[in-house]
């Protein structure tokens, strides 16, 4: 969904209200997109005085919501300083605790933790401790990675003959190499069962982990497991995705200036962002 608002001061201030009433309904695959025009005008005038591509050129420039929100908050602050990345933490920290669990969250909370220079358990620190706590318990019922390892340890047959995902190598998402070590065995196996993949980790710290996701009701749908566990893997590529984008915006934002191969990565990459 893209949003389009007059690019004025009241504009902005109403496409940031809109994105605080749009933050607890944020989930994987439903994007929303910050779209500004040119002062004094709108859609109809634009279109007559510049013509259709020109508009399209601005529907295709609209900001994602992780942009637009990290772009507003880093015009209050001064990140030379570091009462102001404190002062960031404080603006940010309320905006994100609002986000449902999911992989878009976890980008997020990433983003944050680059800006601020700290830690994952850093970050654990600033949060609330009532907020915290609710959100380990959230996680304890189900979070993105560990409804994907239960749904390949109860149906190891979902991976057989899936492609190498080298990305996921570059990934440091909690619980990802444990998926990526399992997915290795499964592409390759279209006959394993549960207990002989869980026989793989007998001896390992992992084990008790795994034999609890083995059998956990998950309440994914028999008839829907499969479709589920390709749209989770896919939103991880997305994920990947989004870090390389965030890594060379971050570069360039600090005043290190991008190689000619960087400035072609960032513009493929942001074509292929489109694309999904």
């Amino acid at each position: 969904m893209i949003c389009c608002f007059d690019g004025d001061k009241a504009g902005r201030n109403a496409a940031w209200r809109a994105l605080e009433n749009a933050l607890p309904y944020i989930q994987d695959g439903r994007t929303l997109r910050f779209m500004f025009l040119p002062d004094g005008e709108d859609p109809d005038s634009l279109i007559q005085k510049q013509g259709k591509q020109a508009f399209e050129q601005l529907i295709a420039e609209a900001l994602p919501l992780s942009d637009f929100l990290f772009q507003q908050l880093l015009s209050k602050v001064d990140m030379s300083t570091s009462d102001s990345k404190s002062k960031l933490a404080q603006l940010a920290i309320p905006l994100l605790e609002q986000l449902p669990e999911s992989v878009f969250r976890q980008m997020m909370d990433e983003k944050l933790i680059n800006l601020l220079g700290i830690e994952k358990e850093g970050l654990k620190k600033l949060l609330p401790r009532s907020q915290e706590q609710n959100k380990n318990k959230i996680k304890q019922k189900a979070t993105p990675m560990r409804l994907a390892i239960s749904v390949l340890l109860q149906h190891p047959n979902v991976a057989f003959d899936l492609p190498l995902f080298p990305e996921f190598q570059e990934m440091n998402l909690p619980g990802l190499p444990l998926l990526n070590s399992l997915l290795e065995i499964c592409r390759n196996s279209p006959n394993i069962t549960t207990g002989q993949l869980l026989e793989h980790w007998r001896d390992a710290p992992e084990y008790k982990q795994l034999q609890t996701l083995a059998i956990w009701e998950n309440n994914i749908d028999d008839d829907n497991y499969e479709a589920f566990f390709l749209d989770t893997l896919e939103n991880f590529l997305n994920l990947h995705l989004q870090y390389k984008i965030e890594y060379l915006k971050q570069k360039a934002r600090t005043g290190n200036a991008l190689t000619s191969e960087e400035t072609q990565q960032l513009a493929a990459l942001l074509v292929e962002q489109k694309q999904h």
